[in-house]
């Protein structure tokens, strides 16, 4: 992989009373804070050590700027599709901010070598910049690592030890990147030819379900969408919610109730060996129940990450009396990877990684 090392704009934290607030408007809000000052910019390119901490678990990985020629070259590889619309929502985001103000979070095998460094780092010098997120109960700490060796030494080591990442979070923010470098026709080579990257490797992300919610019961009664679910699943109540413990699994909440799924054989001799839950629950829940033919964009459809739970399931079901509430087991990291190895597609919110990145703490500008 080829990685730059890049002068970063960091968060003057002296000059943020709620870092919660400032952190969460920034998306929008750059250029408005940058020209105040609450920004200041490095003395000279780096790469950056990042750690993510919460109650007893930690995540490290390395800020670096990533060639979008790695991604022409599917050396970056992608399982989602990109939406046109969205895309050009990014794009107009980009050229107000002048800035890259999220980096996008790619995973990879994990390299002892690469481990070794980053934790030599950590233990010989203090964090550069410290963030404690009171809603998230995180810490976010930084380390630069500037020297001329260093760089080189964390070159070389991608270079030689990883031959290519998978986009975890970020397949906009990356697709356009490579859009406004082939825009560009060579004359803005530098704006646009490397992006702002987070490289964690795979054994420090986690995948979480992402669940679904779902405006049904205004145009189905519960009682024949009980029947009609029938078909495909047998249905167990629940005395008290569980998430699923299995592939085949899924939890449903309707009419203040919790009820365990699992596929019938009649669904699953006619589908392919490793398809995906996901996949089963758009086809024969969605679709032939429901009638939800474009799961990107329908607007019944409401998405819950899976950090918030069978809790956050519950709330957002709760807050309609017409709507349904579903939580799926989680695709497993070995099947994401195999996806994404193959060229596949996920469906859309198939996946919830944890580290999630915060938009400002380091901030790439362009041009």
């Amino acid at each position: 992989m080829q990685i730059k090392p890049f002068k970063a704009l960091t968060p003057e934290l002296s000059l943020i009373k709620s870092v919660d607030t400032f952190f969460n408007t920034v998306k929008q809000e750059f250029p408005k804070y940058n020209k105040a000052g609450f920004f200041k910019s490095g003395i000279s390119p780096a790469f950056y050590i990042y750690r993510i901490t919460e109650e007893d678990h930690s995540y490290t990985g390395v800020l670096t700027s990533s060639s979008v020629e790695d991604y022409n070259s599917n050396k970056i590889k992608k399982h989602e599709k990109t939406i046109s619309v969205k895309e050009q929502q990014q794009i107009a985001l980009l050229l107000h901010r002048k800035a890259i103000v999220k980096p996008v979070l790619l995973t990879y095998n994990s390299v002892p070598e690469i481990d070794d460094f980053t934790q030599n780092i950590i233990e010989s010098r203090p964090a550069t910049t410290v963030i404690f997120f009171d809603g998230d109960q995180q810490r976010h700490e930084i380390w630069t690592v500037d020297t001329p060796a260093e760089i080189e030494t964390l070159q070389a080591l991608f270079a030689e030890k990883v031959s290519h990442a998978y986009i975890a979070d970020g397949h906009h923010r990356t697709s356009i990147s490579a859009l406004m470098h082939e825009r560009s026709n060579g004359t803005d080579e530098d704006k646009y030819q490397y992006f702002l990257t987070a490289y964690f490797p795979n054994n420090q992300l986690e995948i979480l379900a992402y669940n679904r919610v779902i405006e049904a019961l205004a145009t189905i009664t519960p009682t024949r969408f009980m029947a009609q679910l029938a078909k495909y699943c047998k249905i167990t109540p629940l005395a008290v919610p569980e998430a699923p413990s299995t592939p085949r699994e899924l939890v449903m909440y309707i009419n203040h109730e919790w009820y365990k799924l699992k596929w019938k054989d009649n669904v699953l001799n006619k589908a392919p060996e490793n398809v995906l839950d996901v996949k089963l629950f758009n086809k024969y829940i969605l679709n032939k129940i429901l009638h939800i033919k474009d799961v990107k964009d329908d607007p019944r459809i409401r998405y819950v990450e899976g950090k918030l739970g069978l809790e956050g399931v519950a709330n957002k079901t709760k807050k309609a009396p017409d709507r349904i509430g579903f939580s799926l087991f989680p695709v497993a990291m070995e099947e994401f990877i195999r996806i994404s190895d193959n060229e596949e597609i996920l469906p859309p919110k198939s996946t919830w990684f944890e580290p999630r990145m915060k938009n400002g703490v380091i901030v790439q500008t362009i041009g």
